[in-house]
């Protein structure tokens, strides 16, 4: 499916209610996905993701779905929820 990925992407994905894992559990009480990648993962992961949102930011992608979640085709690495993207 292709969709358009929205402009300010990387703010839009930081405030994704998908991404708030504060009353989520133990794992991490980080409140959006960049800042869990930077504690899990590293610094590297967290810049990582954010050119990746940069590089796709105002883009028209290919996404494919597994198990319902959208992520872009070729990366296939990062969940965009559908308040990232339009369908064209």
């Amino acid at each position: 499916m292709l969709a358009r990925m929205k402009d300010n992407l990387i703010q839009r994905y930081q405030l994704c209610d998908e991404f708030n894992y504060r009353h989520r559990g133990p794992i991490s009480s980080a409140p959006n996905e960049l800042v869990a990648a930077k504690e899990i993962f590293g610094m590297d992961e967290y810049f990582k993701t954010k050119l990746f949102l940069k590089k796709i930011e105002g883009q028209i992608v290919e996404l494919v779905f597994t198990h319902g979640d959208a992520f872009e085709k070729h990366d296939n690495n990062h969940w965009l929820p559908s308040s990232l993207w339009e369908s064209v």
